[in-house]
């Protein structure tokens, strides 16, 4: 490890940042579309180049010219170059967020702007620990660009990517397919493209979680085999509300999805469902590739004694015979989950017994086609490990500026590590505010965390775990750390959003969107961050 300005670094050698000086900008039917890499002499007949910088914020991505022919080179998104109010500034001294030594502690201080209603113009926190911001470089790292449609005809790839190991029933359409992944639809903070700049917060909310998602297979280099959005079957038209998509795949095999449904006015709790994929060839230009779930094996997951409890950031686990869902880190909250349950044909048993409405869209917002959206529940009859710590925070004792209950948001689904017998998972946390009017979060930090199934539970015995009720402990966390910035990379983004983790043999796969417009994945030595991971006595 290294040290700048009082910041942690972690230096993998062997990788190399693909950062240059120019992009080579393509242009197809009148609209700039920039490439990876630099110029290159090989460009086929009829295409127009030209080197151009990355695009700022205060430019447009896209220059009117005229029509020329890229029908053999596929569409992609710009290269977006954030401002620096968009990064944390850890390579530069004037920035308004600052890692400073503690004086009482062998850690640092976070020192930020505090919110508009805040007597000082400043607050700190402490980071968890009691240790340093690291900034985690990447043995490999590629953009997954889905170039999907905004408006003027431009294009943008997708944020927060969730990525699973492709349906094996699309591989007689995709033999080269090796990946499945599921980007949020929305590009109103895309450089550039900041459509709703001086509108109210309201139009910009909608743009970002009420486009819907879009899945896509890629090939084992994450190159885009075919994208298509995400459809609801045998309901109403609300595909839209498919937004912050987690996937997981069950020992059957089946992908289940979980969203936040906001465009039906849900922040609390997440819907889970199968997600369906087909391909059949349409045409040369259709290989017929769809998503879709079945509104009939929509659910909603809640504590069915505290229904107001939220449940935002799941995440599947299964050990043993047993599915579970996690809805919190710390204290860890596990509860036993029955796949059979998400059937079509269980839809009105369980909502015989317990059903949920979306009482918020019988408001003046309502659309009337929705005002009475609901779903049947599955109720959630949370494990707890019982610790003294809780109250103090534990491992997130003097973390401010986010909220304080929940310590450890999850991120996706934690993987099992056979080798040390734990469940490895990531999550983050948010602070300070983007935007005033809004109170959106506007730094993250990530941490990667373990969970133990817990033995010590001398009232469990092996009935009681075959049965689901498991109980896990958490053992063990890193430092925070955000992810090495590709346009700088002694420097991060202010929101990143951990939304993949998969094993991949002796390395992991780590996917995160950036600014809730652009998508990445990055490849990660397991037993280096198993190296980072500190022991907690909780």
């Amino acid at each position: 490890q290294g040290s700048k300005a009082g910041v942690a670094l972690y230096l993998i050698p062997s990788y190399s940042d693909p950062l240059h000086d120019c992009r080579c900008s393509m242009l197809r039917r009148g609209l700039w579309l920039a490439s990876l890499g630099c110029c290159s002499s090989t460009v086929s007949p009829g295409y127009e180049v030209e080197c151009k910088q990355a695009v700022k914020s205060s430019q447009l991505l896209q220059i009117s010219r005229g029509p020329c022919n890229l029908s053999q080179f596929p569409e992609r998104s710009p290269e977006f170059y954030l401002e620096p109010d968009k990064m944390w500034g850890l390579d530069n001294a004037s920035s308004s967020w600052k890692l400073v030594k503690s004086s009482n502690r062998s850690g640092c201080i976070l020192r930020f702007p505090s919110s508009s209603k805040a007597r000082s113009p400043t607050k700190e926190s402490e980071l968890s620990l009691h240790a340093c911001l690291s900034i985690l470089q990447p043995l490999e790292r590629w953009r997954l660009d889905l170039a999907l449609p905004a408006s003027h005809g431009r294009k943008y790839p997708g944020s927060n990517p969730s990525l699973v190991p492709m349906p094996a029933s699309l591989k007689p359409s995709f033999p080269a397919g090796r990946w499945f992944v599921v980007n949020r639809a929305g590009w109103g903070r895309c450089p550039g493209m900041e459509d709703f700049k001086n509108k109210p917060p309201f139009f910009l909310h909608k743009n970002l979680w009420g486009n819907g998602s879009y899945a896509a297979v890629l090939d084992q280099n994450f190159a885009v085999q075919a994208v298509s959005k995400i459809e609801v079957h045998g309901d109403l038209d609300w595909k839209h509300a498919i937004a912050d998509v987690r996937l997981w795949v069950s020992p059957e095999g089946d992908v289940i999805i979980a969203f936040l449904p906001y465009f039906l006015g849900e922040i609390r709790n997440p819907l889970i469902a199968k997600l369906h994929v087909s391909a059949t060839t349409v045409s040369d230009s259709d290989n017929g590739f769809r998503a879709w779930i079945n509104r009939h094996e929509v659910r909603r997951p809640q504590y069915c004694d505290h229904p107001k409890n939220p449940m935002k950031n799941l995440g599947f686990l299964h050990f043993g015979a047993s599915t579970f869902i996690m809805d919190r880190i710390y204290p860890t909250s596990v509860s036993a989950l029955n796949l059979t349950l998400l059937n079509a044909s269980e839809e009105i048993e369980l909502a015989a017994h317990h059903n949920y409405t979306f009482e918020f869209l019988k408001g003046k917002r309502a659309n009337g086609s929705l005002s009475n959206e609901s779903f049947a529940v599955i109720c959630a009859e949370p494990r707890l490990i019982r610790t003294t710590n809780a109250t103090n925070h534990s491992p997130w004792s003097g973390v401010t500026g986010q909220v304080p209950h929940v310590f450890l948001h999850n991120g996706p689904s934690p993987v099992w590590i056979d080798e040390l017998q734990v469940f490895l998972g990531i999550g983050h946390l948010a602070r300070g505010e983007r935007n005033h009017a809004t109170s959106l979060p506007d730094h993250y930090t990530h941490q990667f965390f373990a969970l133990a199934p817990d033995f010590q539970n001398d009232s469990q015995d092996d009935s009681q775990v075959a049965q689901g009720q498991q109980t896990f402990r958490l053992i063990s966390a890193s430092p925070e750390f955000c992810f090495s910035s590709v346009q700088a990379p002694l420097d991060c983004e202010n929101i990143q959003f951990a939304s993949t983790l998969v094993r991949d043999g002796s390395s992991l796969l780590v996917g995160y969107g950036i600014e809730d417009c652009d998508s990445f994945i990055q490849r990660f030595a397991l037993d280096q961050v198993l190296h980072s991971l500190r022991n907690l006595d909780l």
